[in-house]
């Protein structure tokens, strides 16, 4: 899925804090996981 779409189904701007924030949480926490440039995927 791309950034840009996980953003409009969440509710986020894709270039705003809070959403790059929740991302790295998320990732930090093995939940999700950035394959190419602008692309999000569960791992």
């Amino acid at each position: 899925m791309t950034r840009a779409d996980l953003a409009d189904v969440t509710g986020y701007s894709p270039t705003s804090d809070g959403f790059a924030n929740l991302l790295g949480k998320l990732r930090t926490l093995k939940l999700v996981d950035y394959p190419s440039k602008g692309e999000v995927a569960l791992p």
